[in-house]
């Protein structure tokens, strides 16, 4: 059985000392399904608003695009790398955001982390859709920008229109947040959750669930046969309390 673990991206991503320096790289045409998609206009537009930011310093076109109106020299220096694009690294090690720091990537087997760059599949706020094993490099780009061709709408609109790209997965993980669940919605079997914590659905800690779960999966994927065998493995899982399913929906109430 073939499966496919969806995931968010998170803003927060980590600065290399390479991606400070100034050299030219094709990282674009080999991320997944570049045969299909052209990413190319869209990161090529993307580097010239945040060169119009650097030349000008347009707080406005910061904001829209960062989420901040500050030019200090933590924001300056990411955005010269987000302009030089240097450096890449796989996506699943560039992100540094609260999901990606509870799964510690790292401190896997080579097994394990196999398994993720095999089977994750990245929905970025700039790339679309991409593997957890993809190569890219240092960008920011705030999830619900509505900046011209910049928006999530805009971005997604191609992978939306070619669904039939997962047709040979059998059954799908959704670790995703609302909004990219709502941006590209499932049309085949698959798994999706929500968090209580004294019965009240939890928004802001769900990252870091759905980190766990996924480092939970990773130590346990030889178990992943089917649907069925998914749910029974994450009922077992002790940093979870089950409590019902809905549709495709497990409810979970988190112990900590």
């Amino acid at each position: 059985m073939n499966c496919a673990i969806f995931l968010s991206p998170s803003e927060d991503k980590i600065l290399l000392d390479s991606d400070m320096l100034d050299s030219k790289i094709d990282f674009i045409s080999h991320l997944w399904r570049s045969d299909i998609f052209d990413r190319e206009h869209i990161n090529t537009y993307y580097k010239s608003m945040i060169k119009n930011i650097l030349d000008n310093k347009d707080s406005t076109l910061l904001s829209q695009i960062y989420g901040t109106k500050l030019f200090n020299d933590k924001i300056q220096k990411s955005l010269a790398c987000c302009a030089m694009q240097s450096s890449v690294i796989e996506s699943i090690r560039r992100y540094s955001g609260t999901a990606f720091l509870a799964l510690d990537f790292e401190s896997l087997s080579i097994r394990e982390q196999e398994f993720l760059l095999d089977n994750v599949y990245i929905f970025s706020n700039l790339f679309g859709i991409i593997k957890a094993g993809d190569k890219i490099p240092h960008y920011k780009l705030k999830q619900n920008t509505k900046f011209n061709n910049l928006s999530l709408k805009e971005i997604y609109k191609p992978f939306v229109n070619h669904k039939n790209i997962f047709n040979q997965i059998d059954f799908i993980i959704d670790l995703r947040a609302s909004v990219y669940q709502q941006i590209f919605p499932i049309d085949k079997e698959h798994v999706s959750f929500q968090f209580l914590k004294n019965g009240k659905v939890i928004s802001h800690y769900s990252k870091l669930y759905r980190g766990r779960i996924l480092r939970y999966i990773a130590k346990h994927h030889s178990r992943l046969t089917d649907i069925h065998a998914v749910i029974s493995l994450l009922k077992e899982n002790s940093e979870l309390e089950y409590i019902s399913t809905n549709k495709s929906t497990l409810y979970f109430e988190v112990k900590s």
